[in-house]
């Protein structure tokens, strides 16, 4: 009796060792989350990737994970609607599953829960609270020195400043020029100056495999904003992080007239934009001039004459390719190069004048400055100075002052010869 009670207690003690070889017992985790983009905007869609483990309590003789029957999301203001059915075991690994999600249009900043609901096979449903955060805050473009008027002849240059007020990394981000000017370069691209730019090329060729929808919408823009461009690499802007950027403009009509730049950005895989205004005024005022030194002194014709004359950068910027010109062909040299001009320098130049073709009277000798700015060239107006040129004083005018003596001597001569006949 003895031995039959020890077998029954025996069996007793390794039912209950094999007892949790049945998959209810064991349990099921999240052991990691994440979303694309880190941060949404109202109106964005976006990615959840959550990774799930197995807790254990499988029993002791157990190497079989759970059995997870279902997956799903729940939520009341961020929309979600794709689950998975009949995932099967839990390896030692864990699984990955991606849940595509929508954030409302209207949505304000905070922080908002899903609900992860995991049914295990033969077990009760668990529920896991997944956060999702939501930040309306956007790209701007701040004024950082942008002149009131600005010359008909030449460019001026625009210095903006792009911040990224959000609180995750962004990128694509460019920036266009829009108005009745001539902007150099067309379009700026924005790197990033933080370690978080791998990070956004990762987000980058996540979202693109995962939200292809978006696509005509990006090329839509592209096209708004000057035509699409292949990009070879993340352009992008960290949390926080602003950037300065500079346009050279040169504007083609004269009057008061609005500029405009876009900012174009992508928060993981949906894109923004905004808006920057400023009213700026194109005047046609001479900025690169010349100034006369002295008047020349009258000059005989043969003689020589000495034009001396400045010519002065009166721009905020450096101009280059300068020189002056004669609008007269008795100047020389043909042309007076100068080459490079800071703002505000002033460069000394002379001409010969060749006097030998001039007749009497006052003479208008001209000048023009040529001139380089970004990457158009122009030409200042005809600056003029009168030179005064002398009556000519020759030798043939004694010659003609003895005609009378002569004429004299001859009639005299004549008168004597008659009477000795």
């Amino acid at each position: 009796m003895r031995k039959r009670d020890k077998l029954i207690v025996l069996g007793i003690v390794l039912a209950a060792l094999l007892l949790p070889l049945n998959m209810s017992s064991a349990q099921v985790s999240v052991t990691d989350y994440k979303t694309n983009p880190q941060s949404f905007m109202s109106g964005d869609h976006g990615l959840l990737e959550v990774n799930i483990g197995s807790t254990g309590g499988g029993g002791l003789f157990s190497r079989r994970g759970a059995d997870v029957e279902k997956v799903y999301l729940e939520g009341d203001e961020i929309e979600c609607d794709q689950g998975y059915s009949n995932l099967g075991e839990l390896s030692s690994g864990g699984m990955k599953l991606s849940f595509p999600i929508n954030v409302p249009k209207g949505l304000k900043d905070g922080t908002y829960f899903l609900q992860l609901c995991i049914l295990v096979k033969g077990g009760n449903e668990i529920k896991f609270p997944i956060p999702i955060e939501v930040d309306n805050s956007t790209v701007e473009i701040l004024e950082k020195d942008i002149p009131a008027s600005i010359s008909l002849k030449g460019s001026e240059e625009i210095k903006l400043l792009v911040v990224n007020n959000r609180p995750n990394p962004i990128y694509s981000v460019r920036v266009k020029p829009i108005g009745k000017f001539d902007f150099m370069p067309k379009e700026i691209l924005l790197s990033s100056t933080t370690t978080e730019e791998e990070g956004l090329e990762k987000e980058k060729s996540q979202s693109e495999g995962l939200f292809s929808q978006f696509e005509d919408l990006s090329k839509q823009y592209s096209e708004m904003l000057g035509g699409a461009k292949k990009e070879e690499r993340i352009v992008g802007l960290g949390p926080h992080e602003s950037r300065e950027i500079t346009f050279s403009v040169a504007p083609r009509t004269k009057g008061e007239q609005e500029i405009e730049f876009i900012v174009q950005y992508k928060n993981g895989g949906n894109l923004h934009e905004e808006i920057f205004k400023k009213m700026v005024k194109a005047e046609d005022k001479e900025e690169v001039r010349i100034v006369f030194v002295e008047r020349p002194e009258p000059v005989s014709p043969g003689g020589e004459a000495k034009i001396e004359m400045e010519v002065i950068n009166g721009r905020s910027g450096m101009i280059d390719a300068v020189s002056v010109v004669p609008t007269t062909k008795d100047a020389l040299p043909s042309e007076a190069f100068i080459g490079v001009m800071e703002p505000n320098d002033a460069f000394p130049v002379s001409f010969k004048i060749d006097t030998a073709n001039l007749e009497e009277g006052t003479e208008k000798i001209g000048f023009k400055v040529r001139y380089k700015s970004g990457e158009n060239y122009y030409e200042s107006r005809d600056y003029t100075i009168d030179l005064k040129v002398l009556a000519a004083q020759t030798k043939v005018g004694y010659g003609y002052s003895l005609i009378p003596i002569f004429l004299i001597i001859f009639v005299v001569l004549g008168i004597l010869m008659r009477r000795r006949k």
